[in-house]
């Protein structure tokens, strides 16, 4: 599941408990089918701080001059995240010899958003690339360009990270997360 598609059926007043659940239970469905296809180290990642997405920030906007995170809609991803922490144990003890490992992208993301200066980044709210409702990468074209530099922006478009973000986050991810799945 993309962030595209997370973010997508996110409704106005949030997601319902019962929607969390039955999603962090499609993880358990998905490890469960990776396990039988062989594969016993697996990482898990949460969801990123979906009110954050300059997408969400279109979608939502009330006032073009101040575009901020949607704290309902990352509260809501911080539940869900809460509760895969919780369910990755269990669907390891049904597995033998597995090792599944949580990754947490939520934390790391949103320094980047609320510390952005400390990675030399200067733009949060909006994509580099696209414009406006329509801030998708395909409407990157010779009538709508790209920002002269990315490495700026914390989006490419208004869904995805840079290069620059996603650098940082498999940084984070090889220091945090990879020595997790190392024998003890």
């Amino acid at each position: 599941m993309t962030l595209f598609s997370i973010s997508s059926i996110y409704q106005q007043d949030g997601w319902s408990s019962t929607l969390a659940v039955t999603k962090v239970f499609c993880y358990k469905d998905f490890v469960k089918q990776i396990y039988d296809l062989g594969c016993r180290n697996i990482v898990v990642a949460g969801l990123p701080p979906v009110g954050c997405l300059a997408v969400q920030m279109t979608v939502r906007l009330e006032n073009p001059m101040n575009r901020q995170c949607l704290e309902n809609q990352n509260s809501d991803a911080r539940s869900y995240n809460k509760k895969l922490v919780k369910l990755l144990p269990k669907i390891q003890v049904e597995l033998p010899r597995s090792k599944l490992v949580y990754a947490d992208i939520y934390q790391p993301l949103m320094d980047m958003i609320t510390h952005p200066q400390q990675y030399g980044i200067v733009e949060t709210t909006v994509g580099c690339c696209g414009t406006g409702v329509l801030g998708l990468s395909l409407f990157c074209n010779s009538v709508i360009s790209a920002c002269g530099n990315p490495s700026q922006f914390v989006f490419w478009d208004s869904v995805h990270p840079t290069q620059k973000v996603y650098q940082q986050l498999a940084k984070y991810i090889v220091k945090e997360v990879v020595p997790k799945l190392l024998p003890n």
